[in-house]
This record gives structure tokens, sequence and C-alpha cells, in this order.
């Protein structure tokens, strides 16, 4: 892994070009949403160059027409091979790539997933600054069963085809990912402050602006 990596910024309409042959087939780039994006696929079978993205992603795949091989090469050339088959039950099931993971990938049939792209940041925050943004590092979990991150994404993906342009929901969508990734999927374990008197005052001043 030698070669120049790119470097994927999610939060850009079309930003995936440069790795993947085919755009999107959908996106949340005009609904109005800040906080997080997503991103519906349809590929052929590729090589993606060496690349890392700046947001943190949870993909949520499609079970193939035929069985597909997909190689992972990450960091320091650790190599990772899976398959998926028709067969496979993936209700429930996720991958998380962290932020700034450098990788290359490979599959070698027609694949499809959706993309949704959180900010290392905006994770950060959802932990009432209490956390450094720098100290976050989420873990690279392939084909994870994890139906509440499962469901909260359906739930986006639900209000982005109603065409709803509603970003106080995505907004809460997000904030409740992004918790459930800092309890989880971390490399160090978090806790998360609690508030006795309901919301936190940011939170609860949003509320009153939306309404």
């Amino acid at each position: 892994m030698s070669e120049q990596a790119l470097v994927i910024d999610n939060f850009q309409k079309d930003a995936t070009l440069p790795l993947m042959p085919n755009p999107a087939v959908w996106t949340s780039y005009d609904s109005g949403w800040s906080n997080i994006h997503a991103a519906h696929f349809r590929q052929p079978a590729w090589e993606l160059p060496k690349f890392y993205n700046l947001q943190h992603i949870i993909i949520i795949p499609i079970a193939p027409y035929r069985t597909v091989n997909v190689e992972f090469v990450l960091e320091e050339n650790r190599l990772l091979k899976m398959q998926y088959h028709p067969t496979d039950s993936l209700d429930g099931c996720i991958e998380i790539f962290p932020a700034n993971l450098c990788s290359k990938i490979s599959w070698d049939k027609d694949i499809e997933h959706t993309h949704f792209y959180l900010e290392p940041a905006f994770v950060s925050q959802v932990a009432h600054e209490a956390i450094d943004p720098d100290r976050v590092e989420l873990v690279f979990e392939p084909k994870k069963v994890d139906f509440l991150v499962y469901q909260i994404c359906l739930a986006l993906q639900a209000d982005l085809q109603l065409g709803s342009g509603n970003s106080f929901y995505a907004d809460s969508m997000a904030t409740a990912l992004s918790a459930h990734l800092l309890r989880h999927y971390t490399t160090r374990k978090h806790t998360l402050r609690e508030y006795e008197d309901g919301l936190p005052k940011d939170r609860l001043q949003k509320a009153f602006d939306y309404g």
C-alpha cells in the first residue's frame, strides 16, 4: 500500500466518483440534512484504489443475487476476505468503517449497499464535549448484527424517501446513532453524561427553535 491514498470527503456531493464507476442511485444532499448524510449505490465488480474517508461510515449491505467475494486490505497490509451469499440473512446487518482508515477494497460481482456518513466531530459532540474528538476512534466492523443501528438507518432512509427535508429529525437520529457507536464501537470505553433535568441546553434550544 505504498501508493498515494485518495482522500474522500463524503459530505461533498459525488465524492465517491473517483472511487467507483457508478454515481449514487440516491442521496440526501438536497434534503436539508446537515450532520449526517446518506447515499445508495449499485456497483459492478470493481477494485477501489487506496483511499480513506474523512467521515465514519455505517453501511447497510443488500443481499446479492450471486455469491460475492470481497477482499479488504487495511492499514499495515492487514488482509480480510469475506463472502456475501444470496441466502445470507442480512436483516440487522451493518458494517462500520471508521474515519481515516486507509484501505483498498475489491469485489468480484455486482453489489448494492446504503452508506450513512457521520462527521467525527459531531460524534464527539454527542458526548456533550466531554471527549476530545481526536480520542474518539471507532473500530472496523464488517458484517456485524446490530438491530438498533440498522433500524435507525432504515428510519432515516424512510424519512428521506418521504421527502420531508426534516433536519431536526435527521439530527435526532444522528445523535442516537452516535451515542450508540460511542458506547459499543470505540477503542476506548466512554461514559456519556447523564442529564437529570432532561435534555442538555443545546438540544433543548434546538427543540424550541424547531417548534
